[in-house]
């Protein structure tokens, strides 16, 4: 059985690493302020805001006029809104509720705007993709180790009721992803 569990391991950092970190290698991390992107660029927007309340909290309409603004100055980009939780709660009601947020923060993005709804593309991903350890999370984090998958069985190893919340943040993210330049 452990054999498996590291198996699976390895396998989820091949994905991640393909999937994600070999993109990121050739592109840059963007602000919604920039104008020169290029397909696979990235921008990580805070995590913990709630669109689920109403009315919607300031910093969730202001996060959604930048990306409004981004897009306008940007004509020719589409993009992909990934949302992603932390682990604490049932995988499928972790997926169901990623997408209802990243659809309502589309709805939110486009109500007040021209904007072409099929140049935003939402992914809820739920728990499914947990974060990999960088070398700036590191560098902000030391306690997490470069490379790291911060997975449920990770996460069960953390002792300190401080760095456990951290993970968790880390884990509860929203990434914006340039599919189209």
């Amino acid at each position: 059985m452990q054999s498996k569990l590291i198996i699976f391991k390895i396998l989820i950092i091949i994905f991640l690493i393909l999937k994600f970190d070999v993109v990121f290698a050739q592109h840059k991390a963007f602000q919604l302020t920039d104008t020169n992107v290029q397909k696979g660029d990235s921008c990580y927007v805070f995590p913990n805001f709630s669109l689920c309340e109403r009315p919607v909290c300031s910093e969730t309409l202001k996060l959604c006029d930048s990306i409004a603004q981004f897009l306008i100055n940007n004509p020719s980009v589409v993009l992909e809104i990934q949302m992603h939780t932390d682990c604490r709660d049932i995988g499928s009601k972790n997926d169901t509720l990623t997408f209802k947020r990243v659809l309502q923060l589309k709805n939110l993005i486009l109500e007040n705007s021209t904007i072409d709804s099929n140049r935003i593309h939402l992914n809820g991903c739920g728990e499914r993709v947990p974060r990999l350890v960088t070398n700036e999370i590191n560098q902000l984090y030391p306690f997490l180790p470069i490379g790291q998958i911060l997975d449920e069985s990770f996460i069960e190893t953390i002792k300190n009721k401080k760095e456990l919340e951290k993970v968790h943040d880390l884990n509860r993210r929203t990434l914006i992803i340039v599919l189209e330049k």
